[in-house]
């Protein structure tokens, strides 16, 4: 088990605590109040010790129905309801990165469920990590690696973005990025990819939002800028 300190140390990290309920029993076996009881308590927990409600959730034992489904959403913006186990008596790096293989090729999300290093059900013995974490790292950025919270919100704000060319001359365009879903949620960065005009070298380029300049990668004959979706316009000039 963890202690509430770790807990928070894990957090400020940058990994995602999310809930898992409050009793690690089976929803499906749970009426309206107990299911109520399971996420909202834990959420009202995690709250108080990290202070940030958690935005996803685990079912205990991957179990769910329509009435777990509901109680949970209730309180998280999403629930994990498909995975890959990484872990076992056989399981072996050449296994793990095999998945991330596949989803390579697939354009697909992998979410790896590990229950234990070293110890526990279904262990994942620390040294396989390693040499998994090591393969995935070659792959960046090929392979975006992220907690499940903003993988979901990205996905939800891309699928709502509204990306709008609002102004354009020899040496600058401006677009903004619109998104109607809840801004106090939904605030992971999206990329926007600008091509560049076809003209001679472009030996100065600044990519601002206001007064904030924003960092980009230059690719050949195209930017790929991450905003966050808002009102600002955002401006591109080169020379």
């Amino acid at each position: 088990a963890l202690s509430w300190d770790e807990v928070k140390q894990i957090h400020a990290a940058g990994h995602e605590i999310g809930n898992h309920s409050l009793t690690h029993n089976f929803m499906t076996k749970m009426n309206a109040a107990q299911l109520e009881r399971e996420t909202g308590l834990a959420e009202e927990l995690i709250t108080a010790h990290i202070g940030e409600a958690p935005l996803s959730f685990a079912y205990p034992y991957n179990e769910f129905n329509a009435a777990a489904h509901a109680a949970v959403l209730r309180h998280c913006i999403a629930a994990r309801e498909k995975w890959t186990a990484f872990g076992g008596k056989n399981f072996t790096p050449a296994i793990a990165d095999g998945y991330v293989l596949d989803a390579m090729k697939e354009h697909a999300w992998l979410v790896p469920m590990i229950h234990g290093i070293d110890t526990g059900f279904m262990p994942y013995s620390y040294a396989s990590f390693q040499a998994h974490l090591a393969f995935v790292k070659r792959h960046v950025p090929a392979v975006w690696v992220d907690t499940y919270a903003d993988v979901f919100r990205y996905t939800q704000e891309r699928a709502a973005a509204e990306l709008a060319a609002t102004g354009a001359g020899g040496d600058s365009l401006e677009f903004s990025l619109g998104c109607p879903l809840d801004a106090r949620v939904y605030d992971v960065p999206l990329t926007v990819v600008v091509p560049l005009p076809a003209r001679g070298p472009i030996e100065e380029l600044q990519v601002s939002r206001g007064e904030a300049a924003l960092p980009f990668i230059r690719e050949h004959d195209r930017l790929l800028i991450d905003v966050v979706p808002g009102l600002e316009p955002v401006r591109v000039t080169w020379e």
